[in-house]
C-alpha cells in the first residue's frame, strides 16, 4: 500500500491510500467508478460522497484501440492528487490490460466489486460502460441488490455538457479558458524545464494548438509559445542535474507573436518567454 503526500503546486488533502487491485483490504466501500481523465465537474458528481474511487491505468483505449487512445488530461498522479483534494481516502487501480478486457461485466460485479471491494455503494456516469465489449451498463448495475447504486446526470456549463472529450476538443482549439470552465480549474500539465529555457511536456499528455499562451510555470508567470506539433516531445529524454520538473498551468491565450519551436533530443521544446 502506498500513501500519497501533498505534492507541490496540488491542493493540500490529507493522507490517500493508493493501491492496486490484489492490495487491498477487507472492508465495506462506497466507491466512485470511472477512467476520470481530467477529474472534471461531471466526475466530481460521480466522486462526491464516496470514500473509494476504482480507475484504470493505462486508459483503457490505450489497450482496445490504441489508435484512437486520447491524448490525457492529467497524468495518473495529477488524477490521483486531485481525487484526493475531493476528500477520497483510497484509490484503487487496475492495471488495464488484455486480460482485463476479456473480463465478463459479470465476472467485474462478482469478483471486482463485490467480492474484492466489498461495494456497498456504486456511484458511475450515465454513459459508463465496464466488462468486455462493454456489455455492463449503469442500467446492470442498478438490478443488482448486493449493493446500491447512483447513476448521475450529465453536467452542463451552458449549453455544453461537460466530458473529457468536449474539454480536449477545447485544448486542442487552444480555449484553455472554456477547458477551465469545464474542468472547475485552471487547465495544467506537468513538463520539465530545460535549461535553456525550453519546455518539454510527457508526449501522451493533451497540450494547446500552436499559439501563444500565458501560464504560470512552477509559480512564474510567463509567455509560453508552441509553434508546431506539440506530440512531437519525446519523454524518453534524460532528465539531466539542470532540469526543473514542475506544473505548468495555462491562464488564457496571448496575443503576442508565436516564436519557433525549439527542437532537441528527438522532440520539440517550446520556448520560454519572459
Amino acid at each position: 500500500m502506498t500513501y500519497l503526500e501533498p505534492q507541490r503546486g496540488m491542493v493540500p488533502f490529507r493522507e490517500l491510500a493508493v493501491v492496486g487491485i490484489d492490495d487491498t483490504e477487507r472492508r465495506m466501500r462506497s466507491i466512485a467508478i470511472g477512467s476520470f481523465d481530467g477529474v472534471h465537474l461531471g466526475h466530481r458528481d460521480v466522486v462526491r460522497g464516496c470514500d473509494t474511487v476504482l480507475t484504470f491505468a493505462p486508459h483503457p483505449l490505450r489497450v482496445l484501440r490504441p489508435e484512437s487512445a486520447p491524448a490525457l488530461l492529467t497524468s495518473h498522479n495529477q488524477k490521483i492528487a486531485k481525487l484526493a483534494a475531493l476528500g477520497v481516502r483510497e484509490v484503487v487501480t487496475i492495471p488495464f490490460d488484455t486480460h482485463w478486457a476479456k473480463q465478463s461485466a459479470a465476472d467485474f460485479v462478482d469478483k471486482i466489486l463485490v467480492g474484492i471491494l466489498n461495494a456497498r455503494e456504486i456511484s458511475v456516469g450515465f454513459n459508463f460502460r465496464y466488462g468486455a465489449h462493454g456489455y455492463g451498463t449503469p442500467e446492470k448495475l442498478q438490478q443488482d441488490r448486493r449493493f446500491r447504486t447512483r447513476v448521475v446526470s450529465p453536467v452542463t456549463v451552458g449549453s455544453t455538457v461537460v466530458s473529457s472529450t468536449a474539454i480536449r476538443m477545447l485544448v486542442q482549439q487552444g480555449d484553455v479558458r472554456g477547458a477551465t470552465r469545464l474542468l472547475g480549474a485552471p487547465f495544467a500539465q506537468p513538463a520539465t524545464i530545460r535549461d535553456d529555457h525550453t519546455v518539454i511536456f510527457p508526449i501522451d499528455l493533451a497540450v494547446p494548438s500552436a499559439k501563444t499562451y500565458i501560464c504560470d510555470i512552477g509559480g512564474v508567470v510567463a509567455r509560453l509559445s508552441f509553434d508546431g506539433e506539440p506530440h512531437l516531445v519525446d519523454t524518453a529524454d534524460p532528465v539531466g542535474p539542470n532540469e526543473q520538473e514542475t506544473m505548468v498551468t495555462f491562464l488564457s491565450e496571448s496575443t503576442s507573436a508565436v516564436a519557433q519551436w525549439a527542437y532537441a533530443a528527438g522532440g520539440a521544446a517550446a520556448p520560454l518567454l519572459r
